[in-house]
């Protein structure tokens, strides 16, 4: 039996009309309730049609405005059903649980990247989804890290900082003497002359 998870469900907005608001915009439903919200989740409210999984929608977030704003997708999915926007189904309640679990977690954090890629997924460039544990997997296919604890690889993982960078940007210029460990995940990275040039390339 496969679990379950609160990547599965497919929200679905109860029908209604965007309206523009400043740097806002209004939604309002056909049962006359209605919500602003920052024009920053437009997308968000838009690709809850029901068909899209909260999985698909982060991931068409990401290849549009190449970045997911946890925090802001968290937040606007827990204000929308707070004001009974979303329709009900059977896995409503779970994803609900699950949405005020990463909300009570996180409550005393400063809610920073970091923070929220220890409980959702990041998206590379590509088409690979990047959790915990798939970090966790890919250090532990390196010899250097095969011999640490579990202790050990939690720590790394909590300094852990998955970072972008563009096609040919230079990540480490060669007079630098770099304090922190560059792990590549995804993409290409080349030693020139002046310095590591590297980059990801989006397909």
């Amino acid at each position: 039996m496969i679990e379950w998870s609160i990547e599965d469900f497919q929200p679905k907005i109860k029908k209604g009309v965007i309206t523009p608001a400043g740097r806002n915009f209004v939604y309002a439903s056909g049962d006359l309730k209605s919500k602003e919200l920052p024009l920053a989740v437009v997308d968000l409210v838009l690709l809850c049609d029901g068909k899209n999984t909260v999985f698909q929608i982060l991931a068409k977030i990401y290849e549009k405005q190449g970045v997911v704003q946890f925090q802001k997708v968290v937040e606007t999915f827990d204000s929308l059903l707070e004001d009974q926007l979303v329709e009900s189904s059977p896995e409503l309640e779970s994803f609900e649980k699950g949405l005020h679990k990463i909300l009570k977690k996180n409550s005393s954090h400063s809610k920073t990247f970091s923070e929220y890629l220890k409980i959702l997924p990041f998206f590379g460039s590509g088409k690979e989804l990047f959790t915990r544990d798939s970090i966790r997997q890919k250090l532990e296919n390196l010899s250097f890290f095969s011999e640490f604890s579990d202790e050990g690889m939690e720590e790394i993982l909590d300094a852990c900082e998955v970072i972008v960078f563009a096609r040919n940007q230079v990540i480490i210029n060669k007079d630098e003497n770099p304090k922190d460990l560059f792990l590549l995940l995804e993409g290409q990275c080349e030693a020139l002359g002046e310095g590591f040039r590297g980059g990801i390339q989006r397909g």
